[in-house]
């Protein structure tokens, strides 16, 4: 089965994925995703995806 790879605000509410990468050239960024628990091969699901406003997710 293959897979296609996308970002988490390309995801609709209720949607599940396995994060794959943590991109940012911000190291600061990727330490505080990593310390939400935000890092490869996490299942996340997708609870709010809304035009300007924060996505919200759940690890």
């Amino acid at each position: 089965m293959a897979f296609q790879a996308l970002r988490l605000t390309d995801l609709s509410a209720d949607q599940k994925a396995i994060v794959a990468k943590v991109n940012s050239s911000d190291k600061n960024v990727i330490r505080q995703l990593r310390e939400l628990g935000l890092q490869r091969g996490v299942s996340v699901i997708v609870l709010a995806n809304n035009p300007g406003a924060p996505l919200l997710v759940a690890v």
